[in-house]
C-alpha cells in the first residue's frame, strides 16, 4: 500500500530583505511498498508571515524531475504556470497562500514507484524590503473538504479514472530571513595578508631615502 508524503524543500533557505524570486519546491514521496498512479494533482501551501508574498507556482521543478514532465497540461497550454491567480476560495496573488494544479495532457497515469520522490513544481516568493531578521514557516493547507467523503480541500490527487488519492502526511519547512552565513576566517585571512602587503609596500615607496652627509675633506685642496 502506498504512503504519500508531501514536503517542502527550500531552494532559498536564507532569503534576504527585498529578495525577489526566491523559491522552494513541493515534493511528492511514495514511502509505501507499491507504486501509486497519478494523473492529476492539486496542492496549496501558506505562510502566516505577511512580509512573504507568493507570486507563482510553475513546472520548472528544481529539485527532482517534474511529475508530468513531457506530458503536462499546463506546460502545453499555460506556459508551465500551475498556480491559479484568483481561485474562488483563496485570496488573489500575490499573497500568503498559493494553489497549484496540473494534470497529464493525455489523461493517462504516471506511476510513482515505491520509495520514489517526484516534484510537483516550484513556488516563487518575494520578501518585503523592510523586514527584519526573523523566521517564517511554509506549511500545507490541511483544511478538510466539506463533503461526506472527507479528504483535504486543496491537497489531493487523482488517477486517470478520477479516483481520489489523499496524502498521508505533510512536512513543512522553516526559512530564516537575514541570516546569511558569515564568511569563513580561512577566506578572510588571504585578503587581510594581501592588504598588509600592499600597505607595507606603499610605505616603503613613499619614504624618501636618507642622504649621506658630505665629507668636508672631499672639497678640501
Amino acid at each position: 500500500m502506498a504512503d504519500i508524503v508531501l514536503s517542502i524543500q527550500p531552494n532559498t533557505p536564507n532569503p534576504m530583505p527585498g529578495d525577489v524570486g526566491d523559491s522552494f519546491d513541493v515534493l511528492f514521496t511514495n514511502t509505501g511498498l507499491s507504486e501509486v498512479d497519478i494523473a492529476g494533482f492539486e496542492f496549496a501551501v501558506f505562510t502566516t508571515d505577511t512580509d512573504i508574498s507568493f507570486t507563482e507556482a510553475d513546472a520548472s521543478a528544481i529539485v527532482y524531475p517534474y511529475i508530468f514532465a513531457g506530458d503536462s497540461f499546463t506546460v502545453d497550454y499555460l506556459g508551465g504556470v500551475t498556480s491559479i491567480a484568483s481561485p474562488a476560495t483563496l485570496p488573489p496573488l500575490p499573497g500568503q497562500e498559493i494553489l497549484a494544479i496540473d494534470t497529464t495532457n493525455d489523461a493517462t497515469n504516471v506511476a510513482v514507484g515505491a520509495g520514489d520522490t517526484t516534484d510537483l513544481g516550484t513556488v516563487l516568493f518575494n520578501v518585503a524590503p523592510t523586514v527584519s531578521s526573523q523566521s517564517f514557516t511554509v506549511s500545507f493547507d490541511t483544511t478538510l473538504a466539506p463533503v461526506s467523503a472527507g479528504g483535504y480541500l486543496y491537497n489531493n490527487f487523482s488517477d486517470a479514472n478520477g479516483d481520489a488519492i489523499a496524502p498521508d502526511s505533510f512536512v513543512s519547512a522553516d526559512f530564516d530571513i537575514g541570516t546569511a552565513p558569515e564568511p569563513s576566517p580561512l577566506i578572510l585571512l588571504p585578503i587581510g595578508l594581501a592588504c598588509l602587503w600592499i600597505f607595507g609596500r606603499r610605505r616603503r615607496v613613499a619614504t624618501p631615502r636618507a642622504h649621506r652627509p658630505t665629507d668636508p675633506r672631499a672639497s678640501a685642496g
